[in-house]
């Protein structure tokens, strides 16, 4: 199994900036436009080259900077479908977000009907939304997509109470995907779609790309 590396930043704040070289305010189009150079941008040489030593020191596959609007630096292969996981999480807090007005946190997993094939104990059951959205869920079963080190040093079952220890957790990440679409009654892929893509306006999103543990 090969590795890919990855360095994509979405930057949205104004650094090595002296001053504002675009009072007007740039939107995205179809498709997101490009500054002329990275110094158009407001980017320093000097600065630039320390990032650049830094990119191809660390082999990575992609590096997107966008200030104000526009894109600043766009090195290596951004429109290149790449497999990565991790993200995931951070797609599914921000849905969280988007929808935390109508969700109750402090809801149990025993208040949503929510088990496992292995039947959870009482204890387990107590865990909250919150405990587990944020990987305090207590839980330690098995779950999709753990590799052997997960597995192998992952607590004892029972050893800690919800709420009461964090632990990167295959089980709550899961989970966390199951209770949003039981919540909100949307399809996590569709979500992502319609509340993400669509007005970020992510020009290479497609939802057939996507799969959701």
């Amino acid at each position: 199994m090969f590795e890919i590396k990855i360095f994509i930043f979405f930057v949205f704040i104004n650094f090595f900036v002296s001053s504002y070289l675009f009072a007007a305010e740039i939107y995205p189009d179809v498709t997101w436009l490009h500054y002329k150079s990275p110094e158009q941008a407001g980017f320093t040489l000097e600065r630039l080259d320390k990032i650049k030593k830094f990119y191809n020191k660390k082999s990575f596959s992609a590096l997107l900077v966008v200030k104000d609007g526009a894109i600043a630096i766009d090195w290596g292969e951004n429109d290149r479908r790449f497999p990565i996981h991790s993200i995931r999480k951070s797609l599914l807090s921000a849905l969280y977000g988007i929808h935390s007005s109508s969700i109750n946190f402090q809801a149990s997993l025993a208040d949503l009907n929510c088990n496992d094939n292995s039947l959870l104990t009482d204890q387990e059951l107590s865990a909250k939304v919150f405990d587990v959205i944020s990987s305090r869920s207590g839980v330690y079963l098995p779950a999709a997509a753990e590799n052997n080190e997960m597995r192998l040093n992952k607590p004892a079952r029972g050893s800690y109470k919800p709420s009461k220890y964090w632990w990167y957790n295959n089980w709550d990440f899961n989970v966390a995907g199951t209770l949003f679409s039981k919540i909100t009654g949307e399809e996590i892929l569709g979500s992502i779609a319609t509340q993400l893509a669509a007005p970020l306006q992510m020009q290479d999103y497609r939802v057939t790309d996507v799969t959701f543990p």
